[in-house]
């Protein structure tokens, strides 16, 4: 892998800058990052064809197929100035207005319908970050803080889930656990009422400094995708 290269690209950048971001830390350096990145992950014939099939795809695809469904949920009028990059390795993520997808989501190669599904949840986050700022995670000093940047992600969250929702009923293209907690009316309201029981905990001590295990918040690691309290904007399984 030529890590020069890979570390030019609008891609390989837009990834790193979300890393440092999500984990609160500037430690790494691009290449190191990369490398870590590009060493997780199984290299073979069968994964290069099936990255190939995914971007035939997306070629095989009229653009109204996702911005469609994710303009309904943004004010009227909105254009987007987003640039869209193929990555592999890292995450579905957004940064700023821009989107990167991981064309080695296990999700993706499961289910190519799971490629379109994504671009319209980071392209709801894009949209979304042209009206409300990114959460200063880094700044973080109270509980106040971490309350804001809570609630601006769930929101956040909320909105990239909804934005593919209709899509994804029509299709039948519920591979995804955010929809399949939704539809399970049980798991659903369990976790709605933890929560509100978090938010609840945390209103109670505004005021109060972040313990030093707080300095570890940030948004790299997903294990649930549909966990409601989630610590930021990466989405997807990483293999």
């Amino acid at each position: 892998m030529n890590l020069k290269l890979l570390t030019s690209t609008a891609g390989g950048r837009l990834a790193y800058n979300h890393y440092v971001w999500s984990s609160m830390s500037s430690k790494s350096t691009i290449k190191r990052f990369w490398r870590q990145t590009l060493e997780q992950i199984a290299w073979s014939r069968q994964l290069e064809d099936s990255v190939n099939s995914i971007i035939e795809y997306f070629s095989g695809k009229r653009q109204n197929e996702w911005l469609g469904p994710v303009l309904e949920y943004l004010p009227e009028g909105h254009v987007f100035r987003t640039t869209v990059c193929f990555i592999v390795g890292y995450d579905n993520i957004v940064y700023d207005e821009n989107v990167a997808l991981n064309l080695n989501s296990r999700q993706f190669h499961i289910d190519a319908r799971e490629a379109i599904y994504y671009l319209i949840h980071e392209l709801a986050h894009a949209g979304y970050f042209r009206y409300r700022r990114m959460p200063d995670l880094a700044g973080m000093r109270t509980v106040s803080d971490l309350l804001d940047a809570v609630k601006l992600l769930t929101h956040l969250e909320g909105m990239g889930v909804i934005s593919p929702m209709k899509l994804r009923l029509e299709q039948g293209g519920l591979l995804d656990n955010d929809y399949k907690v939704l539809l399970a009316e049980v798991e659903r309201n369990r976790r709605v009422h933890d929560y509100f029981g978090i938010l609840s905990k945390l209103e109670k001590s505004r005021s109060q400094e972040l313990r030093k295990e707080f300095s570890g918040f940030g948004t790299n690691e997903r294990k649930d995708n549909a966990t409601v309290v989630h610590h930021g904007v990466s989405h997807g399984t990483k293999n």
